[in-house]
């Protein structure tokens, strides 16, 4: 296990975790606490050498942002640190890119807080819009 996050209701711990067996693969697991009862979602491309962490989990539990790729990898120009971070809906496993680093959610979950080392910003999720806010503040 390399990360977790208790969700915001306090039932559920998402995790991250990784095989180092042929071949290497990384997931992000959701344990319900009450049952033992565990979602996996694979994630694919991230493997030995590689590492999800930044869990943040939604406001409403529905989601859950991370960043992930490999551990060597220097960020671009462009503002993307590594190739996998995302938001992660738990209903459907459909991951949303985004841009930069997850740091946190805003207490409605309308925006998502994207931090350094390139891109520092507010990510809208419902519409996928992304403002960056450099050193002057905008």
């Amino acid at each position: 296990m390399s990360a977790f996050a208790l969700s915001p209701d306090g039932t559920r711990v998402a995790y991250a975790d990784w095989s180092r067996a042929a071949p290497a693969s990384s997931a992000l697991r959701v344990v319900e606490l009450a049952t033992g009862d565990v979602i996996s979602f694979a994630m694919p491309g991230v493997g030995l050498g590689e590492q999800l962490g930044n869990l943040s989990w939604s406001p409403d539990g529905t989601r859950i942002a991370y960043s992930g790729g490999s551990v060597t990898q220097l960020p671009t120009p462009e503002g993307k640190s590594t190739p996998d971070d995302a938001i992660l809906d738990l209903a459907t496993g459909r991951r949303t890119p985004l841009p930069a680093t997850p740091f946190g959610w805003s207490a409605d979950g309308r925006q998502l807080l994207l931090g350094p080392p390139y891109a520092s910003g507010t990510m809208y999720p419902d519409t996928n819009a992304f403002e960056i806010v450099n050193d002057s503040g905008k």
